[in-house]
């Protein structure tokens, strides 16, 4: 069955209508909260690579955040996969871009990381990039 879905301009056609775009946002927010728990429970256990090897990856292995993170990375690996064997490479790779964006966001929100206007303006132009790039017709 064919689908169809409209951006702002145009009209494109496809198989699966909008779901496989859908994951790949779901994807790149995945990607994003993942590193975002790995900073934090990085920081919260201290870890250090002056504790030595072993004292440095007990600090990892006993952090539920890492655990958590490395766990959503996984998942967003596998569905990663899946959504590349359903989209032109050209097309759907721009999207992982927006974890720059997601991370930003959460940084500033959950980390409480100082985000500067040259830091939002690039978002901007990032997610002005993936929309001209998602309006090719696959």
């Amino acid at each position: 069955m064919i689908y169809m879905y409209t951006l702002s301009i145009g009209i494109h056609y496809h198989p699966g209508g909008m779901l496989v775009e859908t994951l790949a946002v779901l994807c790149t927010v995945m990607m994003a909260s993942g590193q975002i728990l790995l900073k934090s429970g990085l920081t919260k256990s201290g870890f250090s690579l002056t504790k030595g090897i072993s004292g440095a990856v007990l600090s990892v292995i006993s952090s539920p955040r890492v655990l958590f993170g490395v766990l959503l990375y996984l998942v967003s690996a596998v569905l990663w996969i899946w959504i590349l064997s359903q989209r032109p490479l050209s097309y759907i790779y721009p999207f992982l871009a927006l974890s720059f964006g997601f991370a930003l966001i959460g940084s500033s929100l959950f980390l409480g990381e100082k985000v500067n206007m040259t830091q939002w303006i690039g978002v901007v132009v990032i997610a002005l990039g993936i929309f001209l790039v998602s309006r090719i017709n696959i």
